[in-house]
């Protein structure tokens, strides 16, 4: 809640805002989480990257 349409969340290379960024994601795309990794982040796969997201910014939702 409170994030802007028009955001995008770091695909990190560590879980931590000290790792490299790979890649941009875009509001509402679509994560694969493979993990939690660290307090507060997750490990997590798209379908062209694999990498680190914060947790406070992903909604989880289940497929059925």
């Amino acid at each position: 809640t409170g994030i802007a349409r028009n955001s995008s969340l770091n695909l990190r290379s560590l879980p931590d805002t000290s790792g490299e960024v790979l890649k941009q994601l875009y509001y509402g795309q679509k994560l694969l989480v493979l993990k939690q990794a660290k307090e507060g982040w997750l490990h997590v796969k798209t379908d062209d990257a694999e990498g680190y997201v914060m947790e406070k910014f992903v909604q989880i939702v289940v497929d059925q």
